[in-house]
């Protein structure tokens, strides 16, 4: 049968790949200015970094020595940001918004590369990348995530190029922008040395040497370089039933967080089906070239080509879903979005591995303008269906920010007018809440809170820490209120209530009764 092939990539393509990186960001800048999105944990760390910038110290709650944030680098990129008095979050949301740009055009390329050679499948995964509301929505919203997806994949494509260096570096830099990117750049790592037969020494070192400052530095901060917001969620969620002291539900949840993902309306099943056939030609072929057998001649396109090169990485991404649905830390959306280029990639080679298989049902005349035709039909398809939905994710980013200003920036609002300074607030949002409020926090969960974590050996650990701590605020859900009992709310009194009209979520707000 005949495959497609590609020369290395002239000016025309070049033009074209770059186009869908400057469209992802001007889709991502038009939303932002339309929506105004605001993530909650984006505050969290930006609490964090105007707390730098400010002198108080690398702190959430000023004099508590705590790593509360998983992304450092991150954190102190917005306190530079905010030390020139610029609008840190603004500007984090814009470094987000050109990474997914990046990530777009590092999608493209590393498909068009000599070791893969299917740039049509590149472009088709860099426009779902550009177009898919996960990322979308995650960029813009003023969290790290859009940067942590771009370095990760740039991870990917230093292994792909066998450009040992690059690995090297990226891989310390994605240390410091979250720590559970160690996963990824271990195994990138170990498939590298064991390709070239040795282990760089002096890329080594040079990850070593930009790791190295910030581990020290962490150590004699906060006593480690582990967040403690990692411990905290492993702790808290992994108390059975239990978490339903924030509630937010246990493991099962999870299920349906994929389903909205992979699953859930008919654009998601045909991703995933392309999902699995792609990632299957690629393992085949891992395990056809591991035991030296050469391929059939009927294999599909990706199936002959990438020659094991995206194993590695796909292995790595079965093993971050698999913890993420094992887990009982619930999966929220962005939790998703690290290994999503690869999901994309990899869909793409699975859309030409099918175009290939129907040409190779033809005439060997004919194969050539099926190819043709198939990927002119999916370029407007994508083109289509992406410039269609943009209104709904619009409309759904929209709705999601309206209930937050309207809540939880009124809360936060309405305590920072009606509490001394030095009064505490126990609650489990603590982003919105607690960057308005600017009150010390202590967090159900602990993420920026520890002395919370002892409560979780008793039986109930929200009375527990409403006992134990006597914080001056309650901040609850009506639910949470159900679970602490009246007999815990005794030494309080109800100073007020908030709702809004679009959703039926509702805060109880108690003050504590002097003595």
């Amino acid at each position: 049968m005949i495959t497609p092939t590609a020369n290395s990539p002239d000016r025309h393509a070049l033009r074209f790949t770059l186009s869908i990186g400057l469209l992802a960001v001007i889709v991502r800048l038009v939303l932002a200015w339309r929506t105004h999105s605001t993530g909650e944990d984006a505050l969290i760390t930006l609490r964090y970094a105007e707390n730098i910038a400010s002198g108080q110290g690398f702190v959430f709650n000023p004099g508590a020595r705590v790593l509360g944030s998983t992304t450092p680098l991150y954190t102190l990129l917005l306190a530079l940001f905010a030390f020139l008095r610029l609008d840190a979050l603004t500007c984090g949301k814009v470094v987000n918004i050109l990474a997914d740009g990046g990530t777009c055009v590092l999608i493209a390329r590393l498909l068009a590369r000599p070791e893969i050679n299917h740039p049509h499948a590149g472009r088709i995964a860099a426009l779902l990348y550009a177009f898919t509301s996960t990322p979308i929505s995650v960029s813009i919203g003023g969290m790290e995530t859009g940067l942590v997806t771009c370095v990760s994949f740039s991870l990917i494509y230093a292994y792909v190029a066998s450009n040992s260096r690059a690995l090297y570096v990226l891989g310390a830099i994605l240390y410091l922008l979250r720590i559970d990117g160690l996963l990824l750049f271990g195994i990138l790592a170990a498939g590298l040395a064991l390709r070239q037969g040795r282990i760089p020494r002096t890329e080594l070192l040079i990850a070593l040497a930009i790791a190295l400052p910030w581990t020290q530095f962490a150590l004699w901060y906060f006593g480690s370089p582990i967040p403690a917001s990692l411990i905290a969620k492993v702790v808290a969620y992994g108390q059975g039933g239990r978490v339903s002291l924030t509630v937010l539900p246990p493991m099962p949840a999870n299920r349906e967080a994929f389903a909205v993902q992979f699953v859930r309306g008919g654009s998601q099943k045909i991703l995933s089906l392309l999902l699995l056939f792609g990632a299957g030609s690629i393992f085949a072929a891992a395990y056809r070239a591991f035991r030296a057998k050469p391929l059939p001649p009927e294999s599909p396109a990706p199936f002959a080509a990438v020659q094991g090169r995206l194993a590695l990485p796909l292995l790595w991404l079965l093993l971050y879903y698999t913890a993420m649905l094992t887990s009982r830390v619930p999966a929220f959306g962005w939790y998703f979005l690290p290994p999503w280029p690869l999901v994309m990639a990899t869909a793409g080679l699975g859309a030409e591995g099918f175009i290939a298989l129907l040409a190779s049902r033809l005439p060997s005349e004919r194969q050539q303008s099926l190819f043709h035709l198939g990927w002119a039909t999916l370029y407007s398809l994508v083109y289509g269906f992406g410039f269609v939905h943009l209104p709904a994710i619009q409309s759904e980013i929209s709705l999601r920010q309206r209930q937050d200003d309207g809540l939880r920036r009124t809360i936060g609002l309405w305590l920072r007018d009606h509490s001394r300074p030095s009064e505490r607030v126990l609650l489990e949002p603590i982003g919105y809440i607690g960057y308005y409020s600017r009150l010390p926090i202590l967090d159900s969960i602990g993420l920026v809170s520890p002395e919370v974590l002892p409560s979780y050996r008793t039986a109930n650990p929200l009375a527990d820490m409403v006992t134990r701590l006597r914080p001056e605020w309650l901040c609850l859900r009506q639910n949470e209120t159900a679970i602490l009992g009246s007999r815990n709310t005794g030494g309080y009194t109800l100073a007020r209530t908030f709702t809004t009209p679009e959703t039926d979520t509702l805060f109880l707000l108690y003050h504590r009764v002097s003595p």
